[in-house]
């Protein structure tokens, strides 16, 4: 897993491993890979030198348990984490400008498709269900009883989820089922944590139309937004 995770099971395993004396000296590529989070490789390092385990960066050239080794170590683990955040701050510029021009970045772990080859194409034994759900909305039933209906039919949900209110309100709200997306809904907030969260208005928001095959046309997702407003209204948010 890349440096800039904290929780690495296997970098877990191998401070276990030291505090646990079975090892003595850890070897490393370079200070990157060892770690691009300033704090979080300088903890690690001071921790493996009060158990007398010294850290040898290769490419730096740089035995942590050396006197001047924590100075070296400071300075160019901020240059690390800057490198991290530029490579960063590079992709997410080069997937807005994808964006900008109404390019569908990815579709990963969406019921009702799959991706084949690099394209995005409809999987119909899902496809189904996903127009029985919109048909069974816009008739007047309720998120929990279409959810409920799934349950009794023995439908799987995505990824083995369990179906409920809010996964099948889902559905039914995301434009992608009618071959539209509208891109950048979440973004990337944290280089170090990689943590996404939704796009309240702090970037741009791009709707691309076609982007992808439909599973349900524009009349009938218009619908069932419509059913959603009423519902909003009558029962509040």
């Amino acid at each position: 897993l890349t440096g800039t995770k904290a929780e690495r099971p296997e970098f877990q395993r191998l401070m276990n491993d030291c505090r646990n004396g079975l090892i003595d000296m850890v070897i490393t590529k370079s200070i990157a890979r060892f770690a691009r989070n300033t704090v979080t490789m300088l903890e690690a390092v001071r921790e493996l030198k009060l158990l007398g385990v010294d850290v040898y960066f290769e490419k730096e050239n740089i035995h942590s348990i050396s006197g001047d080794g924590e100075v070296m170590l400071t300075i160019l683990a901020s240059y690390a984490q800057e490198e991290s955040r530029s490579v960063s701050e590079n992709c997410k510029w080069r997937i807005r400008k994808r964006f900008a021009k109404g390019e569908l970045v990815s579709l990963r772990f969406m019921f009702g498709y799959r991706i084949v080859k690099g394209e995005v194409v409809v999987y119909e034994k899902e496809a189904a269900v996903v127009r029985m759900i919109f048909d069974d909305y816009i008739g007047g039933m309720g998120g929990s009883k279409i959810a409920k209906k799934l349950r009794a039919m023995g439908i799987p949900a995505l990824r083995g989820g369990t179906w409920d209110s809010e996964r099948v309100v889902a559905i039914i709200k995301n434009e992608k089922y009618a071959g539209n997306a509208l891109l950048q809904k979440k973004y990337v907030s944290d280089h170090l944590t990689k943590k996404e969260v939704w796009n309240k208005g702090v970037l741009p928001m791009y709707f691309a139309e076609g982007t992808h095959p439909a599973i349900i046309d524009a009349d009938t997702f218009e619908k069932a937004q419509a059913v959603i407003e009423q519902r909003r209204q009558r029962f509040g948010p």
